[in-house]
């Protein structure tokens, strides 16, 4: 599972930025394997993570491959060969071809005003009914390709009501000074940035220690931890909505 106020940067692209995550502070990093226009290869992917290891040996800085629609198969393959510690899942249909994903996997529902909570729990016992293990769902923006990294912002009141009851990420359309907001808002266990820290499409240094000092901010001016039903478990649906798969 992850924990209370982690932060997480996507998208890294060199290994360069791996340090720059370290000296902000921030818990994850992401790594895009999927076809888009920050994908990375497995050799650069490979050196992102040796170089935030390098820099922070105590393990407490972790990867994240993103992926969408792959095979189960290539996930596992393309986490062995970088080494990476959890797989980010956009579009998890994948999981209906069966198979096990051999990391703690985030699933991202990109939330419209139909998505409800019934539907994330089918989606999570879908996944979990393969032997994988869950580590939480990521919100983020419905968009047309639904793949991320937009800059859209997400729907938050659907996302506030599934982070009463999940472990949940809240993703999309989050910038250095909305983030604090966003986490008061919302109440999620952790948020993830993109395009909101990249400056003409490029991760910028400066940007990335806004973010995570805001958001830092955000979560210790936050009050009070919700309860939250165990992932998997059915729970009443946002009203009005209808079934997200």
């Amino acid at each position: 599972m992850l924990a209370q106020g982690t932060v997480k940067i996507c998208s890294l692209r060199q290994p360069l930025h791996a340090e720059w995550v370290v000296e902000a502070g921030a818990d994850l990093f992401g790594l895009i394997f999927a076809e888009a226009r920050r994908q990375v290869s497995v050799a650069v992917a490979r050196e992102i993570v040796m170089r935030g290891r390098a820099a922070r040996p105590d393990g407490t800085l972790r990867s994240v491959g993103v992926f969408v629609e792959q095979s189960v198969d290539e996930i596992n393959r393309t986490a062995d060969a970088v080494g990476i510690d959890l797989v980010q899942l956009h579009r998890p249909n994948v999981i209906s071809s069966g198979g096990r994903i051999e990391r703690p996997t985030i699933l991202v529902v990109h939330a419209s005003a139909e998505t409800t909570l019934d539907s994330i729990a089918r989606l999570a016992e879908d996944f979990e009914a393969t032997g994988s293990m869950l580590a939480g769902i990521a919100v983020d923006a419905f968009t047309k390709d639904a793949r991320g990294g937009t800059g859209t912002i997400a729907n938050w009141v659907v996302a506030r009501q599934v982070a009463e009851r999940y472990p949940t990420v809240l993703a999309g359309g989050l910038y250095p000074d909305n983030v604090g907001h966003a986490i008061s808002d919302v109440g999620p266990i952790g948020v993830d940035v993109s395009s909101g820290v990249e400056t003409d499409g490029e991760k910028d240094r400066a940007k990335i220690l806004a973010f995570v000092r805001a958001a830092r901010q955000g979560f210790q001016a936050s009050v009070g931890q919700v309860d939250r039903v165990p992932l998997g478990q059915s729970a009443k649906p946002v009203e009005g909505a209808q079934p997200l798969l």
